[in-house]
């Protein structure tokens, strides 16, 4: 989807928190003793602007707000793989190989299906060949589903999911995606 999507649903009455997610590869490079080791992560970027109101990684320290500019969030096994904590910086290549070394802001415990590394969604759309997203979580308090697939109608492969009731404040995360097939 279009990164432009994401703004076009911020404007829908009733949208509170609009994050877009772009999904990458990452290959980190860390010491293991004296030999270099190489690990390849599913990462994710994500717009940091109240991400705790569409997406819950479970975060074990640090703060994912903190996700910006030269930024990482990694999950506990990630961290642990590369000897990471809050406050340290990671070497990795991002999926165009281009090298960067992000400063670990917060540690997450649901790595799995989410990705492993969390980055900034405008460092990873940056650097992605097609430079679009995957997906677009929405939190919405008292907006009807179906004003949402109105606000899309006109963009074929986009779709609406109501993925039910949010435990945060009673919001509404709807993930818009491209449709599949």
């Amino acid at each position: 989807m279009s990164p432009e999507l994401a703004g076009l649903l911020r404007d829908v009455p009733g949208v509170e928190t609009v994050t877009p997610v772009v999904r990458t590869r990452v290959m980190a490079t860390f010491r293991n003793g004296d030999d270099l080791q190489i690990r390849q992560y599913a990462a994710q970027g994500v717009g940091a602007d109240r991400l705790a109101d569409t997406l819950d990684l479970a975060v074990r320290a640090g703060n994912l707000a903190d996700l910006r500019g030269d930024t990482v969030a990694l999950s506990r096994i990630a961290a642990g793989t590369l000897g990471a904590t809050v406050g340290a910086t990671v070497t990795m290549n991002l999926g165009d190989g281009t090298p960067v070394r992000p400063t670990v802001v917060a540690i997450y415990e649901r790595g799995l299906g989410f990705g492993d590394v969390t980055l900034p969604h405008d460092l990873v759309l940056a650097h992605t060949t097609d430079r679009v997203d995957a997906a677009v979580l929405i939190a919405a308090a008292g907006t009807d589903v179906g004003v949402l697939r109105s606000a899309v109608r006109d963009l074929p492969t986009v779709r609406v999911d109501d993925r039910g009731r949010s435990p945060r404040r009673g919001a509404r995360p709807w993930p818009a995606s491209r449709r599949s097939g």
